[in-house]
């Protein structure tokens, strides 16, 4: 939920800028309603709140609460929100694509924790399958797939960092072939896994958790999250506005290794959005956004087997003008610049 005019006109007006393809948000669970009804199913909600701090956008945040009371007949831990999207959106041949923003207050043991996957609703073949997971174990994580065999696509060390907001973006291709079958995934703006082929439609819908799947361990850990978007492109999941968390603004990240976006934006950085608004024009500077995070292999769901596993890297958002004169659009800009300055809501994320 955008909490300041400016920002969000400036990404309309990049987009715009770019000619970009028409997005469609399908889902958003940003906890704004106060309670968790925003979500398809929970799992063990007892250990399910809503917060109003930290959050990563808007007033409200989920929270996890795991302690080793949380028990699922599979003999593991487990406190999860679930999503599920219309079934043309899973189907044979459908594109979609999914992000979610989290934060650990400390760092999580060294025990396997799945906290982002796919798994099928066996909605017809009567049996629910993990498809993919992102683990974190300690500060590593991992991304893996599960069909038509387990494989690791991605992981990383000294990457999901305490006390910092970090956001998981995922385009899935789904298809019964796995040569076929796609899944491309950012963490904090940075693509770490470029199409990795599987198979991700086994003919039944799919769902995706978030949350904490882990071993059963006599520990309480916690992990809050917000902003969990479905969209048809990728900009819907990873608003250019509203990337990157942890501490307050600072002076500027830096522009390196990222996504490319709308109108050349380029996606990397570190912690905070750069200071002045008038660094939209393209000759006055390049505002950033930034952060770090990471990614992990995780188990399964109501009946399913369980995999955990490893992390990413370093990443924020930049956006630079397409026009360096103040002419045309770039006397737009600058007018939205002028709106920043005077009428910038704050970016900490804490």
């Amino acid at each position: 939920m955008w909490r300041s005019l400016g920002r969000a006109s400036v990404v309309a007006l990049v987009g715009l800028n770019a000619g970009a393809a028409r997005a469609e948000l399908l889902f958003h669970g940003d906890f704004e309603t106060g309670d968790l009804e925003q979500w398809t199913f929970l799992l063990k909600p007892e250990g399910l709140s809503v917060v109003m701090d930290p959050v990563f956008e808007g007033a409200h945040a989920g929270k996890v609460t795991i302690t080793a009371n949380e028990l699922w007949p599979n003999g593991l831990n487990r406190v999860e929100v679930q999503h599920e999207p219309e079934e043309q959106h899973t189907a044979e041949g459908a594109d979609l694509y999914y992000g979610y923003s989290f934060y650990l207050p400390e760092e999580l043991t060294e025990d396997d924790h799945q906290i982002f996957y796919w798994e099928t609703n066996a909605k017809n073949t009567g049996n629910y399958q993990q498809m993919m997971h992102v683990a974190v174990t300690g500060t590593h994580m991992r991304f893996a797939t599960q069909k038509p065999s387990y494989k690791v696509h991605w992981e990383q060390d000294a990457l999901v960092t305490a006390g910092t907001w970090h956001r998981l973006a995922i385009h899935i291709k789904f298809a019964n072939d796995p040569q076929v079958g796609a899944v491309d995934l950012w963490f904090d703006g940075e693509q770490v896994v470029t199409g990795a082929k599987a198979q991700t439609y086994i003919g039944d819908p799919t769902f995706v958790q978030h949350g904490i799947l882990r071993d059963t361990i006599d520990k309480v850990e916690t992990l809050f999250m917000d902003d969990a978007r479905s969209g048809t492109t990728l900009e819907d999941v990873l608003p250019v506005a509203n990337m990157g968390g942890g501490g307050a603004g600072g002076a500027g990240g830096s522009a390196s290794a990222g996504m490319s976006g709308a109108a050349g934006a380029v996606v990397s950085g570190s912690a905070g959005m750069s200071q002045g608004g008038a660094a939209i024009m393209g000759n006055a500077g390049t505002p950033s956004v930034g952060s770090t995070a990471g990614v992990a292999n995780g188990g399964s769901d109501a009946g399913g087997t369980t995999n955990l596993a490893t992390p990413g890297s370093d990443a924020g958002c930049a956006c630079r003008a397409a026009s360096r004169r103040p002419g045309g659009f770039g006397l737009l800009l600058f007018g939205v610049a002028m709106v920043l300055r005077r009428k910038r809501a704050p970016l900490a994320r804490r």
